[in-house]
């Protein structure tokens, strides 16, 4: 074997599609988790049957994907910001439109799904796509993209792979980034190969595309990430929990269906023949109609088995699933809505929620940020070094409750635009648009000194 170049396309490719590799049976396990295909309830080695495989299956209860949505859906974008001396409102504008020209509204909460189930995902920055007018964004599934962080800064990245079968062309194809550079590469695929080989020979090398700038196009968005580079998906540290769980309720399953229909026995002695003589067929004097009734000779009695109470099996699954709630920072009223609790207690498990979705928004508002810097230097333009991400609040508070903080914020000396943009949580462009109406009606905003003239 040739020995590659260090830090080339090839080499990149050898080092980043082996650690791919890697890393799909994990991604494979928490994807089927959020699926509502985990792992089968264990179940007794022998006397196995296509019933209890049946019982085993209906047993499982997807509290993996509840726990990943109840962050993800308070995690809503509404735009950008800078500060004054970068040509703010310009560069906002620029990164609003390159975020609703690629759809992101969609492509985000697809992408925050992702990481919160997998760990991690990726997004890729391209050239200009002349039928949306600036870069084309796309948001990538860790499980065919893969990034080597910057061991100074792992922010940043020093080269990434993206590879994946095209079912069209009939090929395999690597796209590897480096700073400025995309290396593509292609591997013919034999019909009868169904799945990606993550071999690193065979690949034919087009000639390189050199970008516009110096940086890599390539983002990584990690989940609950430490200083070691190490990933977690929301649930990924109570794959425990979950299993036990759905064992318990397997336990429920299978007790309630053995026990749908009492057994039935009998005590003493049956005589084979009637007072005639002739045979008595016990399976028509003992009919299981509900209206028959039976007359037991003398000396003979019925024995009917008791139902087992379930109760202690149904505390056991609440008991394990309030410690799943309160070691995913979940309410327990999204993972069991019937449940009851104190006001206060529900308060407490909101504010959780909401610490743990502000922890997540925080950890994504960088990536996005660099994913509009790189953008911009795309569109040739330069990227403020400020600019923030704007988000709902995770409060989610009402309508109402919104448009009274703004009224009492004017009321304490915050500008119009503050309101909007801090209280409001409206886009830059919105703002904007709601200055220009006043303007053009003769209206001046709230707040201002000529509404107050």
């Amino acid at each position: 074997m040739d020995q590659l170049e260090p830090y080339s396309a090839p080499w990149w490719l050898d080092r980043l599609i082996t650690a791919l590799a890697g890393k799909q049976a994990h991604y494979e396990l928490l994807d089927r988790y959020h699926r509502s295909d985990p792992p089968l309830p264990p179940g007794p080695a022998k006397g196995r049957n296509p019933a209890f495989d049946y019982l085993r299956k209906k047993a499982r209860v997807n509290w993996a994907d509840l726990i990943v949505e109840s962050v993800v859906e308070r995690m809503t974008v509404v735009g950008f910001s800078s500060g004054p001396d970068n040509g703010s409102q310009k560069a906002d504008a620029d990164a609003w439109k390159i975020w609703q020209g690629n759809d992101l509204d969609t492509g985000s909460v697809m992408l925050h799904r992702t990481k919160a189930t997998l760990g991690d995902a990726y997004v890729i920055v391209g050239d200009i796509d002349e039928t949306i007018g600036v870069p084309r964004v796309t948001c990538e599934d860790p499980r065919d993209t893969i990034g080597a962080a910057d061991p100074i800064d792992r922010r940043t990245l020093v080269a990434a792979l993206k590879v994946f079968i095209d079912d069209v062309a009939g090929v395999d194809r690597a796209y590897v980034y480096l700073a400025g550079e995309v290396h593509r590469a292609t591997r013919p695929r034999g019909r009868n190969r169904k799945v990606l080989s993550y071999d690193s020979k065979g690949w034919i090398w087009e000639e390189p595309e050199y970008l516009g700038h110096d940086r890599v196009p390539v983002v990584w968005f990690p989940n609950r990430a430490d200083l070691k580079g190490r990933v977690m998906g929301e649930f990924e540290h109570v794959i425990d929990d979950l299993d036990r769980i759905n064992l318990l309720v397997l336990q429920r399953v299978q007790i309630a269906v053995l026990q749908a229909f009492r057994q039935r026995a009998i005590k003493g002695e049956l005589p084979e023949k009637d007072a005639a003589g002739n045979a008595i067929d016990y399976n028509v004097l003992f009919s299981s109609d509900p209206a028959a009734l039976w007359q037991l000779p003398p000396g003979v009695d019925m024995w009917e088995s008791a139902g087992v109470d379930l109760t202690p099996i149904l505390e056991s699954v609440m008991a394990d699933v309030r410690e799943l709630a309160g070691r995913t920072r979940t309410p327990l009223y999204y993972l069991y809505p019937n449940e009851g609790g104190s006001a206060e207690g529900a308060v407490t498990q909101r504010e959780a929620l909401i610490f743990r979705s502000g922890a997540r928004i925080t950890e994504t508002s960088g990536p996005w940020e660099m994913v509009q810097s790189i953008a911009l230097e795309v569109m040739g333009k330069t990227p403020p070094s400020d600019m923030e991400t704007l988000w709902l609040p995770p409060s989610l508070a009402t309508e109402a409750e919104r448009y009274d903080a703004a009224t009492k914020a004017l009321g304490a000396g915050m500008t119009w635009r503050e309101v909007m943009s801090e209280v409001l949580q409206l886009s830059p462009q919105t703002i904007d648009r709601m200055a220009a109406e006043h303007a053009a009606a003769g209206t001046p905003v709230p707040g201002t000194a000529q509404a107050g003239a």
